[in-house]
């Protein structure tokens, strides 16, 4: 299963797991309604949780917004291998 039919079929307003080939296991939420929007967050040590929670309601009113978790950044992993 790819990526895009795991983001398509998510339940909304629910976070998931998506594993990677090299056993990372990456953090993403869906929700709202609308034209599909996928939130980056910045730079290492940042997370998506936090900007969900201050403006994420605001754009989830008009787009269906993607949260991910970069590697090694909150809610997802970081492979023993990875240099950050």
């Amino acid at each position: 299963m790819n990526v895009e039919t795991v983001v398509i079929f998510q339940k909304r307003g629910r976070g998931m797991y998506i594993s990677t080939n090299d056993g990372v296991k990456l953090f993403i939420e869906r929700k709202g309604n609308g034209m599909p929007c996928i939130y980056l967050h910045g730079g290492p040590g940042y997370w998506s949780k936090s900007f969900s929670e201050v403006a994420g309601s605001l754009l989830e009113n008009q787009m269906d917004m993607i949260y991910l978790d970069q590697r090694g950044c909150g809610r997802s992993s970081i492979n023993s291998k990875t240099i950050l």
